[in-house]
C-alpha cells in the first residue's frame, strides 16, 4: 500500500504533506481506520507541526508563510518585531500602521515582508 501527499492541517493552520510507504498490509488502526503504521507517522507528524508552531515567541502573531514564523506590532513606536522560519528575528522602526496592515493581509507574507518591509526600514537583529 502507497499513500501519497497525505496532508494534515490543525488549529494553528500549520500544514504537513508527506508520503508513506507500507510494504505488506496492516493492521487498521480502531480510531482512525488508517493502518497503524500510516496512523503512527501521521500523529508523530502532527505532533512535530504543532511543536514548530509553538515555538512562535510570546507576544507574537503567528505567521502562516514559508518565510516569516511570527510578528509583533507596536503603534505607539512604529516598530515592527518579524520571526523568520529559519530563527532570525529582526526589529524594523518607522513602519507605519498601513505597513503593517497591507502586511498582514498580503496573501504572500513572504513576498510582501521581502518586497516592502526588508531592507526598506532601519533594522536590527
Amino acid at each position: 500500500m502507497r499513500i501519497q501527499n497525505l496532508t494534515i492541517g490543525l488549529a494553528t493552520t500549520a500544514v504537513a504533506v508527506f508520503t508513506i510507504s507500507c510494504s505488506q498490509p496492516a493492521e487498521k488502526d480502531a480510531g482512525s481506520g488508517l493502518p497503524e503504521e500510516v496512523a503512527a507517522a501521521v500523529e508523530e507528524t502532527a505532533e512535530k507541526v504543532a511543536e514548530a508552531a509553538e515555538a512562535v515567541p510570546e507576544g507574537f502573531e503567528a505567521i502562516e508563510s514559508s518565510l516569516v514564523k511570527g510578528a509583533k506590532y507596536d503603534a505607539a513606536s512604529e516598530t515592527l518585531d518579524i520571526v523568520l522560519n529559519g530563527g532570525k528575528s529582526y526589529q524594523y522602526t518607522g513602519v507605519s500602521q498601513k505597513v503593517y496592515d497591507d502586511f498582514m493581509s498580503a496573501d504572500s507574507k513572504g513576498s510582501f515582508y521581502t518586497a516592502n518591509i526588508k531592507g526598506k526600514f532601519g533594522a536590527a537583529e
